[in-house]
C-alpha cells in the first residue's frame, strides 16, 4: 500500500518533536523559580547548636541546609568543580581511613594501659609477698605478736632477741590462766605452732641466714616447757622439757608395773612343760630426738634370765602386746612417732627387745 505525502509529513514532524523533548530532558539544564519559607530554622550537631553563614529554609515541606556548612560541621572538605558541575566531598565522619587510624591509635593506647596495669599488679603482688620481709627485728616481733599472740586458746607473750650467733625467740604464757589449755595440747600441735612461727621469721631479711633458737616458758611457775631450734638449713627440731616427760613417765610406771604371766618352756622331773612368771619393770624413760620419742623399759634379768631365754611364742606375744599399749599411750599424749626398747639393767642396759614406729617387734636372747 502506498502512503500519501501528507501522512509522511505528519510522521516526520512527530519524530522531530519526540527527539527534541528527549534532548531537553537529558540535559536537565534549565531555570526553575522556587518559593522559600524562612522560619528561623536551627541546626545542632551532637546536641551543640551551630551557626551557619546561610540560613536554612523550607521549600514545599522540605528543609534545605547549605551543603558546605553541613560538611564542615562533620569535618569534611567541600570543593566545586565548575567544569564538570560536580560537588566533591572528602574526609569527615564517613571517611573509613580516618576511622581506622583513630581505632589503631585507641588500640595502641589500650595495649599500653593494659601493660601498665599488669606491671602494677606484679608490683602489688611482690609487695604483698614481702609484707612480712621487713628489715628490722622489731618489725618481725610486731608481725609475730599481731598474728600469733592469741593462738591455740592461749595468750602468748612474744620476745625476740638478737644474740651473737643466733636469734632467741621466747614464747611464754601464764599458767594461772592457760595451764589447762596448754596441758590439753599434744606435743605435735605445739610443735606445728612453733614451726609456723619460725618459718614466718625466716622470711624477714634480717633473719634469712641466722639460726633461730627458743623456748616455751611458764611465767607463773618460772619453768621451761619446751625447747626448739631452726638452723640455717631450715631444719626444725622440737622437744618438750624433761618435766613434762617425767610427769608422764610416772603415770606409765603406775600403769605398767610388770610384764604379767609370761609363758616359758621348762623341764620338771625330766618332763618338758610350760610355766609362767611375772617380770617386774624397774622404770620407763622417755626421750625425744628428731621429732620422735623413744621409750625405754628397764628390767632386771638377774633372777629371770633362764625364763627370758626360754620364752614361748605366746610369752613373746604377751611382751609385744604390753609394748604396743605403752606406745599407744605415748602417741595419744604427745602425738609424735614412737618406738620402744627393753633393756637389761644388769648388763649395762643391753637391748633384749625392740618395737619400731611401725609396731615391728623383735626379741633377743639375753647374755
Amino acid at each position: 500500500m502506498k502512503m500519501s505525502k501528507n501522512y509522511k509529513k505528519i510522521c516526520l514532524v512527530l519524530g522531530l518533536g519526540t527527539a527534541l523533548c528527549a534532548t531537553v530532558v537529558d540535559a536537565a539544564n534549565y531555570t526553575k523559580t522556587l518559593k522559600a519559607t524562612y522560619k528561623d530554622i536551627k541546626v545542632t550537631h551532637n546536641g551543640t547548636a551551630k551557626t551557619l553563614s546561610t540560613e536554612p529554609f523550607l521549600v514545599d515541606g522540605s528543609t534545605y541546609v547549605p551543603l558546605r556548612a553541613v560538611s564542615e560541621i562533620l569535618g569534611a572538605d567541600v570543593k566545586w568543580d565548575n567544569n564538570t558541575s560536580t560537588v566533591a566531598i572528602t574526609g569527615g565522619q564517613g571517611d573509613t581511613t580516618s576511622l581506622q587510624q583513630e581505632l589503631a591509635t585507641k588500640n595502641y593506647q589500650i595495649t599500653t594501659l593494659t601493660r601498665q596495669v599488669e606491671e602494677l599488679k606484679a608490683e602489688l603482688a611482690e609487695y604483698k609477698g614481702s609484707s612480712a620481709s621487713s628489715e628490722t627485728l622489731s618489725d618481725a616481733l610486731a608481725y609475730i605478736e599481731e598474728n600469733y599472740s592469741d593462738s591455740l586458746d592461749i595468750y602468748w607473750n612474744v620476745d625476740l632477741e638478737k644474740k651473737n650467733s643466733h636469734v632467741e625467740l621466747t614464747l611464754s604464757f601464764d599458767s594461772a590462766k592457760d595451764s589447762r589449755n596448754f596441758d590439753e595440747l599434744s606435743s605435735r600441735k605445739i610443735s606445728d605452732f612453733v614451726k609456723s612461727i619460725v618459718e614466718e621469721l625466716r622470711t624477714f631479711t634480717e633473719l634469712k641466714n641466722i639460726e633461730i633458737k627458743g623456748t616455751i616458758e611458764d611465767n607463773r611457775n618460772d619453768c621451761t616447757k619446751a625447747r626448739f631450734s631452726y638452723n640455717k638449713s631450715n631444719k626444725f627440731s622440737f622437744s618438750l622439757t624433761s618435766d613434762d616427760y617425767e610427769a608422764f613417765e610416772d603415770e606409765l610406771e603406775d600403769d605398767y608395773r610388770d610384764f604379767k604371766q609370761l609363758e616359758y618352756n621348762t623341764v620338771v622331773e625330766n618332763v618338758s612343760k610350760t610355766a609362767n612368771f611375772d617380770l617386774p619393770i624397774n622404770s620407763i624413760v622417755l626421750e625425744e630426738k628428731g621429732g620422735e620419742i623413744t621409750f625405754t623399759v628397764s628390767v632386771s634379768l638377774n633372777k629371770y634370765i633362764t625364763q627370758w631365754n626360754n620364752l614361748t611364742q605366746k610369752g613373746k606375744e604377751e611382751i609385744e602386746v604390753v609394748l604396743e599399749e605403752i606406745k599407744d599411750d605415748i602417741e595419744y599424749e604427745f602425738d609424735l612417732d614412737v618406738k620402744g626398747v627393753i633393756v637389761n639393767s644388769d648388763k649395762s642396759n643391753a637391748e633384749i627387745a625392740t618395737m619400731g614406729v611401725n609396731n615391728r617387734f623383735k626379741y633377743y636372747q639375753a647374755n
